[in-house]
Formats: structure tokens, C-alpha cells, sequence
């Protein structure tokens, strides 16, 4: 009787999150109008921005964006979606074999056109496949300087050769990892700091004379967690934090020059990221219980990584400091690490002991039991892959795109309620 009253129970949240997302949808769609309507009566005004160039892909016609972070998630689905409307997408993976994993979803959506085409001109099918674009695998390790330099060669190259411009540049890779900051490990820290800020910023400082050039757009994909700090991410936070700082800044640099960019900030979105966050738990729980036989710190156990396009998120056991980027890199692998050297404890700091990291042990097995509520209250990737095509071709980009229900009532939440009201919720009802 309970199992069935379980499965009874999950199948009414699974409509309720359904008929939530669309009324979402309908919601985003009228922001991003009233968006528009501001920012046009604003450009009336002294000081106003009369709108960005637009690139938009036609018949025959697809200009390219460099997408990061396509492996899985957010990034897979950004990167499907914007060739289907017609961009070359160059797709940033860290394996030859996650690129060919993309190609192949992409072909599953063209063999319907193929298949039904026929040569008569004038014909739907002839005309859909004129306007759909391609992609192009590009393998990328955000956190290696000559990895960055190659894929942008690598991207100039086809730009060459196609004769097309860059439209934009998407970064969407990122890790994420929990560790209380008292016990953290230096590792850890630049590990994620490495692809989640110093590798964006790199590789945005490096095509940025094509994207003025091409008057394009940046977006660079935060997190609802730049803002909304939890306990035991602060690592995370922080790098997030960041970037979107970062972004504000650059913003108000590249205007002038016809160049827009926007922050897209995920909250919970339905990845596979939710199922390596509860096995990360799990596997700090483990190390927190046999302190005495391994005395390891946390951030700095070395069995690899699994990569993952979330939020905008791969996750990363935190206690390994070879972060992997949501292309699945590895920053301990090459010699060109984070900010041009490979990472590595000074040894300047010691480890955490026994008792310091045990003290953390109940609020680890906190967050554990409530890890498994979060997919089932999380939205579809389509949402932020909205935020991502508007802030491409709308001549009024938003400046940031809050994405999910989550993101937009916490946001409202703080203006509101300060604080104080956030922080007895998280003791409450995620803590207590």
C-alpha cells in the first residue's frame, strides 16, 4: 500500500511540475517582452543603448557560436537546440567521443528532413533543411592555457573557412563540489575556481577581438548559487560569484562596442547532475567515517572525476583535486594549469584534523537526506535554453536571466525579506 501510495504521490509532483514549467514558460516569454518594452523607452533616453546588431542564421546562411560544456545537460541541450535554428555551433567537449555523441542526437533530428525530402524545389522539407545548421565538434580543457589557445585557432580556422561570423560565445562549463570551508583544501579551491572563473574569463579574453569584430554576444551561464549561499558550497559560491561580478563589469566595457553580454543564473534544473551530487555525499560520509584509517583531507583524494552539463555545473568529487570542467577535463593532467601552472598545494596550510572534519559529519548527512527531493522539483532544460536564445537574437538582450521558479522567487525573497528570513528557511526546512 505505501509503495503504490509513493508512486501515486510522485506522479501527481511530476504533473504538477509539468503544468508549473509551462505556466513558466508562458511567464519567461512575457518578461522577455516587457524586457524589450524597457529597454527601448530607455534608449530614448540621454545615456540609453539603442539595441545590439543582430546575427541570425537564414537559408544558406548559419553563423556560427561557440558553446562550452556540451557534453550533457544544459550545455547539450543549449547546443542542439541553437543548431536546429540554424547556427553552426561549435561544440566545446573535452573527448572526441562526447562530440560524437552530439552529432549523433543532432542526426537523429535530421533524418526525419532527409528521409522525407525530395528534390522538387519549393518543397517544406527542401526549405527546412536550408535553414538548419550543423555541428562541429571543438575538444577544449578550460583550464589549460594551450587548450584555450588551440580551440580558438580552431574556431577562427572555421570561421575562415565558412565565410561566416561569430555570433556568440556561450560559456557554459563549470564544476561543482561541496566541502565545508573550514576543512577545504587548497586543491579543491583553485580546481574550481580554475574552470568556473579563470577559464571563462581566458577563453572570453581571447575571441573577444573576433566578437567586437563580429559585433557578437557573451553569455556566461552562473548559477542561482552566485547569490543564494548555502552552507558547504562555499567554494563554489565564491567562484560563481565571481564571474558574475566579472560579467557585470565587462558588460559596461564591451557596450560601445556593440558587443552585449548577459548572465544566464539556472536554479535546479533536471540534469544528471542531481545523481553525482548524492554519490558525492555518500562519498564524503565514507571519508568522514574512516578519518582514523584515512587520513587524507578532504580535496585531495585523486581517483578521477565524471563530467556533467547541469546547472551549468559538472560535478566533481570534492575530495579529489582533479576538478573536471563539464567537457570532462582534467586539471591535474596537463602542465598548464589554472592561471597558467599546474595546481598544487604549498603545503603552507595544514590539514583540518580528525575532530575539526567529524564536526561537519551531521550536516553532510543532513544534506544527504534531502538530496533526493531536489530532481523531482527541478525543471526541464528548455528554460534556460530560452534564456540562452533570447539573449542571442533579441536586439535588447536581458542583462540577467533568472531561470526557474527557484531562481525568481528567492531573487524577489531577498529584495523583500532581507537575510535573516532566508537564512531561518535554510535552518528550517533544509537543516533542522
Amino acid at each position: 500500500m505505501a509503495f503504490l501510495r509513493n508512486h501515486m504521490l510522485l506522479l501527481v509532483v511530476r504533473c504538477a511540475m509539468a503544468i508549473l514549467s509551462w505556466t513558466l514558460r508562458a511567464i519567461d516569454h512575457v518578461s522577455f517582452a516587457l524586457n524589450y518594452v524597457v529597454q527601448s523607452t530607455l534608449a530614448l533616453l540621454p545615456g540609453g543603448k539603442s539595441g545590439y546588431p543582430l546575427i541570425l542564421p537564414a537559408p544558406d546562411y548559419h553563423p556560427a557560436v561557440f558553446v562550452t560544456g556540451t557534453s550533457s545537460g544544459i550545455g547539450r541541450d543549449v547546443a542542439l537546440a541553437l543548431a536546429q535554428k540554424g547556427y553552426t555551433v561549435l561544440a566545446g567537449v573535452r573527448r572526441s567521443e562526447d562530440g560524437t555523441k552530439l552529432c549523433n542526437a543532432f542526426l537523429q533530428f535530421l533524418k526525419p528532413l532527409m528521409a522525407k525530402n525530395v528534390p522538387a524545389n519549393g518543397t517544406w522539407y527542401a526549405e527546412q533543411l536550408r535553414r538548419v545548421g550543423r555541428i562541429i565538434p571543438v575538444l577544449l580543457d578550460v583550464t589549460v592555457n594551450g587548450s584555450i589557445e588551440e580551440a580558438a585557432q580552431i574556431v577562427e580556422d572555421h570561421l575562415n573557412r565558412l565565410d561566416i561570423p561569430l555570433a556568440g560565445l556561450i560559456n557554459n562549463a563549470g564544476i561543482s563540489g561541496s566541502t565545508p570551508m573550514e576543512i577545504v583544501s587548497e586543491a579543491f579551491m583553485e580546481s574550481v575556481f580554475a574552470v568556473n572563473y579563470y577559464g571563462p574569463v581566458k577563453l572570453t579574453q581571447r575571441l573577444l577581438p573576433t566578437l567586437r569584430r563580429n559585433q557578437g554576444r557573451v553569455v556566461n551561464v552562473t548559477s542561482i548559487m552566485s547569490w543564494l549561499i548555502g552552507p558547504g558550497y562555499g567554494t563554489y559560491c565564491a567562484s560563481k560569484a565571481a564571474l558574475h561580478a566579472s560579467s557585470m563589469a565587462w558588460r559596461f566595457e564591451l557596450a560601445n562596442f556593440g558587443v552585449a553580454l548577459s548572465v544566464v543564473e539556472p536554479g535546479a534544473t533536471r540534469t544528471p547532475i542531481w545523481g553525482k551530487l548524492e554519490q558525492q555525499l555518500a562519498n564524503h560520509q565514507r571519508r568522514l567515517q574512516n578519518l582514523g584509517s584515512d587520513p587524507t583531507p578532504l580535496g585531495l583524494d585523486h581517483r578521477p572525476s565524471e563530467a556533467d552539463s547541469s546547472t551549468n555545473e559538472t560535478i566533481s568529487t570534492p575530495s579529489s583535486p582533479p576538478a573536471t570542467d563539464q567537457n570532462g577535463a582534467d586539471s591535474s593532467t596537463e602542465s598548464d594549469g589554472p592561471r597558467g601552472s599546474t595546481v598544487k598545494p604549498t603545503g603552507s596550510l595544514s590539514a583540518p584534523s580528525v575532530a575539526t572534519r567529524q564536526l561537519y559529519n551531521p550536516m553532510l548527512q543532513r544534506m544527504q537526506s534531502t538530496q533526493h527531493l531536489v530532481p523531482m522539483l527541478s525543471f526541464p532544460t528548455v528554460h534556460c535554453v530560452d534564456a540562452v536564445t533570447h539573449a542571442l537574437t533579441s536586439r535588447f538582450p536581458k542583462i540577467t536571466y533568472h531561470v526557474g521558479w527557484d531562481t525568481r522567487i528567492l531573487s524577489a525573497a531577498y529584495a523583500i525579506v532581507g537575510d535573516a528570513v532566508i537564512e531561518w528557511a535554510y535552518r528550517a526546512f533544509c537543516f533542522s
